[in-house]
C-alpha cells in the first residue's frame, strides 16, 4: 500500500511539473513584448492544449490519491465488529410462473 501511494505521489509530482512547463511554455508564446505571427498560432493553440491535458491529468491524480488517504481512517473497534458479523438470512420468495398465452397456437 505505501508503494502505491508513493508511486501516485511520484505520479502528482510529474504532473505539477508537466503543468508548470507548459504554462511558462503558454506565456513564452504570448509574451506582450512578442509579435505574434500567423506561424505561431498553432503554437498557441497546441501550447493550450498541452496545458489543458496538463492540469487534467493533474487534478485527476490528486483526487484519486486524495480519495485512497481519505479512505484510510481508522473505524472504532464496535463498527468493525458489526461489520464482519454474520449476514441475517434472506427470505427468497418463489418467481411468479410464466403468464399463459391467451390465444391458441396455430397449426400449419
Amino acid at each position: 500500500m505505501r508503494h502505491a501511494l508513493l508511486n501516485s505521489f511520484d505520479a502528482l509530482q510529474y504532473a505539477d511539473r508537466a503543468v508548470t512547463f507548459h504554462a511558462e511554455q503558454l506565456h513564452r508564446l504570448t509574451h506582450p513584448d512578442r509579435a505574434i505571427e500567423s506561424v505561431d498560432l498553432g503554437h498557441i493553440a497546441d501550447a493550450t492544449r498541452r496545458l489543458a491535458r496538463a492540469v487534467t491529468v493533474r487534478d485527476s491524480h490528486a483526487q484519486v490519491l486524495g480519495d485512497v488517504l481519505n479512505s484510510l481512517v481508522r473505524v472504532p473497534d464496535d463498527a468493525t465488529s458489526q461489520a464482519f458479523a454474520a449476514p441475517q438470512a434472506l427470505a427468497v420468495t418463489p418467481a411468479p410462473p410464466p403468464a399463459a398465452p391467451t390465444e391458441p397456437a396455430r397449426s400449419r
